[in-house]
């Protein structure tokens, strides 16, 4: 976990500094391949949220707080939360 998560930060900071002594770095603590293009997408991804949701101005919480009681929610039923899907429309 340790060597994806130095691979989402050199994506993060300046993804053309990423090398293949990172990849190998990551394989060698037991990433797959698969693992390690997960991680560089994901890191990529979240960046470009955050420009989008910095680019937009958009009101966000002022505290980590504020997010709490929906990531309780998503914990105990997932993103596909099968008691909203069940209401009528």
């Amino acid at each position: 976990m340790a060597a994806l998560l130095q691979v989402a930060r050199t994506v993060q900071k300046e993804s053309r500094r990423l090398t293949a002594d990172d990849v190998a770095r990551a394989r060698a603590a037991g990433a797959t391949d698969a693992d390690t293009q997960l991680a560089v997408m994901i890191a990529a991804a979240f960046c470009m949220y955050n420009r989008m949701v910095d680019g937009l101005r958009a009101k966000t919480p002022p505290s980590p707080e504020a997010y709490r009681a929906r990531a309780t929610e998503i914990a105990e039923h997932g993103y596909s939360d099968a008691r909203v899907q069940s209401l009528p429309r």
